[in-house]
């Protein structure tokens, strides 16, 4: 519906196509009520609670536009599934000046990468197997990312959360595909890049897989 209003990465760092926008002041009014709710309940219970607002795409406008309507958060959400053969995310300038990090850290919050994985996945021709171009070719696009994400220094990124665990079978198209598991007893590598960027514990032909395909060193 907001995007019937305001067509996805149309508005930038803008908040004037936000203004005026029933729809748009409908989630205003929904999501300031939220926040009170949780930020009330933090300051009545003593619990660690907080608010995490997200941006998917460019239109770090919406953000902006949030926060001039009293909506408060604590942590600013990024929900990005980069291609393979995609700039940095980091610096990509499409994002805006400086690149996607820039805009982030423009808002002085922590930063969760909610929803990560390679957009590979998207493509009809993705094959979700080993071996295969396009499987390692997402591959290859995960370790470029995660680099770059590791050692910058411009947002105050605390996670990455990818999507997801499990394949989904029963599901159609791209959807069925993400997981970084086929299911719970069989890991694609993908698990194990996201567990040696994550300090996890890898067997040595676990390691081999990723130096063998050039992703890490050991």
């Amino acid at each position: 519906e907001i995007t019937r209003e305001v067509p996805w990465n149309s508005a930038g760092t803008s908040t004037a196509p936000y203004v005026g926008k029933p729809c748009v002041a409908t989630l205003a009014s929904v999501l300031r009520g939220m926040a009170r709710a949780v930020h009330g309940l933090r300051a009545s219970s003593g619990l660690p609670l907080g608010g995490i607002l997200g941006a998917v795409g460019k239109d770090f406008g919406f953000i902006t536009f949030m926060q001039q309507q009293g909506v408060a958060f604590d942590v600013l959400g990024f929900h990005n599934y980069p291609k393979s053969y995609e700039n940095i995310l980091v610096t990509d300038p499409w994002y805006g000046t400086g690149g996607a990090f820039t805009q982030l850290a423009y808002f002085g919050k922590p930063v969760h990468l909610n929803e990560f994985n390679c957009g590979d996945i998207y493509l009809s021709t993705y094959e979700n197997r080993e071996g295969a171009t396009n499987t390692e070719a997402c591959l290859r696009g995960l370790a470029k990312q995660l680099k770059a994400i590791r050692t910058q220094t411009t947002a105050n990124v605390e996670w990455v959360h990818f999507y997801e665990l499990l394949d989904e079978p029963t599901k159609s198209g791209p959807e069925a595909v993400f997981g970084m598991m086929y299911n719970l007893t069989t890991p694609k590598v993908h698990l194990l890049l996201a567990s040696a960027f994550a300090g996890g514990s890898l067997t040595a032909a676990e390691r081999q897989a990723l130096t063998s395909r050039g992703l890490l060193t050991d």
